[in-house]
Order: C-alpha cells, then sequence, then structure tokens
C-alpha cells in the first residue's frame, strides 16, 4: 500500500514523504485483549527488507518513502521533534499496544480532511485493535465507519 500510494504522488506531481513502519520481525507480545494473536506472528520472509528497498529503488521512490524498522514506540519516540503532518494514515498493528501507539500518535497530527485506515477495526480476531482505537477516539467526535469486511476509516 506505502508504495502504491508513493508511486500515485510521484505520477501526479504530489510533494509527499511515505513513511513505512513495521517490525519486519513479526508482531511483538499480545496483551490479554489479544486472544487470537501470538508473538512474532506475521513475520515477514528473510531479506524482506531488502527486497523493499529494491523495489523502492526499482520505481524511483528513494526521496519519497522513508522505511522504519521496529517497534511503533520506538519509532515514534524518534520522530517526536519532526513536525509531521498526515494527510494519509493505514494503520495495521493487529493487536492492542501498537495499535493504541499508532492512533495515539498519529491521529493528533492528521490535517484536517485527513483519513485514518484501520485495517483491524472489525476483524474477528483482532479484538484488542478495535478496543484500542475505541479507546484512543472515546473524546473525539467522529467515529470509524465501516470501509470493508474488516476495515473501517474515519476522516478528520
Amino acid at each position: 500500500t506505502s508504495l502504491m500510494i508513493a508511486l500515485l504522488g510521484k505520477l501526479s506531481g504530489v510533494d509527499q514523504k511515505v513513511l513505512m513502519l513495521d517490525t519486519f520481525a513479526g508482531m511483538p507480545d499480545p496483551s490479554s485483549y489479544d486472544l487470537y494473536r501470538t508473538g512474532g506472528e506475521l513475520a515477514p520472509p528473510q531479506g524482506q527488507i531488502e527486497a523493499l528497498r529494491r523495489q523502492i529503488a526499482t520505481l524511483g521512490l528513494e526521496e519519497r518513502v522513508e522505511v522504519h524498522q521496529g517497534l511503533f514506540a520506538e519509532t515514534f519516540a524518534r520522530f517526536r521533534d519532526r513536525p509531521l503532518q498526515f494527510s494519509f494514515v493505514h494503520i495495521d498493528a493487529n493487536i492492542y499496544q501498537s495499535t493504541l501507539e499508532a492512533c495515539e500518535f498519529t491521529i493528533p497530527r492528521v490535517a484536517p480532511g485527513g483519513a485514518v485506515i484501520f485495517d483491524d477495526y472489525n476483524a474477528l480476531c483482532d479484538l484488542g485493535a478495535r478496543l484500542a482505537i475505541d479507546k484512543c477516539l472515546s473524546d473525539c467526535a467522529a467515529k470509524p465507519a465501516p470501509l470493508a469486511e474488516c476495515s473501517a476509516y474515519l476522516t478528520l
């Protein structure tokens, strides 16, 4: 999704930076809210980051895409001094803590008219993600709307 967004921006002449954040090692240990998830689940194959960097180079997106490996909390700590404002956020973290961290960092930085996609909002096996999203949005007038079978979106 990130590469597609970056490529569409390039082809449309949109000045943008796409930030890709992932552990690239599978999910961290889940909480008690994440009954159907296990630590390390969804780990990509070896060499995924290198393959991704080759794709970025092949598409000529080196100036548009930043790849950040690690836990969200660690990556967001490195972003604290950057004046980030997002027009589009796609949160696909599956578990409570990671989803909460992603929501707490990104949603306050979404520009008016921007959108947030919650990949796991209505997924039966990802109740923790739904709880984290609802907790983060508890004081917000806007609520996620269904997007697809298990996803939802929010415009701000």
